[in-house]
């Protein structure tokens, strides 16, 4: 949304210099008329890209917005997710830690079909979203232990250094849940863990003890 309003902003400022506060409120209007249909569109990218079986078709699209009272036709709804791809110039395809999470997930199931892979998976995206809910308090803490440093005043390389390591957070985020999940078999799961991703098992436990305090 931020990068279509400033192209927006930008087509009237270079086509309509005399009109321009009129123009660009009339713009403001539309784009917030327009808002939820955008962000059905944006879900409805998202489950495609998770879920080809069960993506977000227009007409599943289409009974959502007219249940909130939004009338779209079905071509409407076609031509906003296209407006999308065209905007972000088709680069939707982002890693995330959630591609991390997962696939560790799955080398875990493979690895020992004991696992809970199943009940971990629930409990691990249920913690990324306190992660990241908490982002700031939780990564200083890391940093703290890390460091000796307080990283929001005094060590932002560091922080950035921490918060670029996907792999990590996934990994920890893992070993927390495993934790919540069933305390007798975590150690067991954590050593995995270190196994299949060459992390030291002591910065997974660390990170991860530091995710379950803020999260109990």
């Amino acid at each position: 949304m931020a990068k279509h309003v400033c192209d927006l902003y930008e087509l009237i400022r270079s086509n309509s210099e005399t009109n321009l506060q009129r123009n660009w409120k009339e713009v403001e209007n539309r784009v917030k008329t327009q808002l939820p249909l955008r962000v059905m569109s944006c879900v409805q990218l998202a489950s495609k890209l998770t879920s080809h079986y069960k993506a977000i078709t227009p007409s599943k699209g289409q009974r959502f917005l007219n249940s909130i009272g939004h009338c779209y036709t079905l071509g409407s709804i076609v031509k906003s997710e296209l407006r999308i791809l065209q905007t972000l110039d088709y680069h939707i395809l982002i890693t995330t830690p959630l591609t991390f999470l997962e696939t560790i997930l799955e080398i875990l199931g493979h690895n020992d079909s004991r696992a809970q892979v199943k009940l971990l998976h629930d409990a691990s995206v249920k913690l990324l979203d306190i992660v990241y809910l908490k982002f700031e308090e939780i990564y200083n803490k890391l940093c703290m232990a890390a460091t000796g440093e307080n990283c929001i005043k005094d060590g932002r390389q560091n922080l950035s250094v921490l918060t670029s390591d996907l792999m990590l957070l996934a990994v920890s985020v893992i070993g927390a849940a495993s934790y919540i999940v069933n305390q007798a078999t975590s150690d067991v799961v954590v050593e995995q863990l270190g196994l299949i991703t060459q992390i030291p098992v002591d910065d997974v436990l660390d990170f991860a003890t530091i995710i379950v305090e803020n999260t109990l």
